[in-house]
């Protein structure tokens, strides 16, 4: 069962040699007591819940999802649209 109630702090560091993420003060990886595939699991199951939480509330969209998978393959047309100038970029997913 997911705890919706209880809300997860999450912290990314970048920058120089600090980098990494921690879930309520745990490194998700790393050498440094990373968290265990189950709680690795618990986060994602708490994670997709919540996406479709704000999917409902329209705060995100299936395509920040889509955007979490690799690509399969990233085209840019040649030339741009008459009507406004832009260029227009293709990008295909095999999920």
């Amino acid at each position: 069962m997911i705890d919706m109630e209880k809300k997860r702090k999450i912290v990314k560091s970048e920058g120089c040699m600090s980098w990494g993420t921690t879930v309520d003060g745990q490194n998700m990886y790393g050498e440094y007591q990373p968290m265990t595939e189950e709680q690795i699991d618990e986060l994602t199951d708490y994670l997709c819940a919540r996406f479709k939480e704000e999917l409902k509330k329209s705060s995100v969209s299936l395509d920040d999802l889509i955007g979490c998978f690799q690509y399969e393959s990233c085209e840019t047309e040649d030339g741009y649209c008459e009507t406004c100038g832009d260029s227009v970029t293709e990008t295909t997913w095999l999920i």
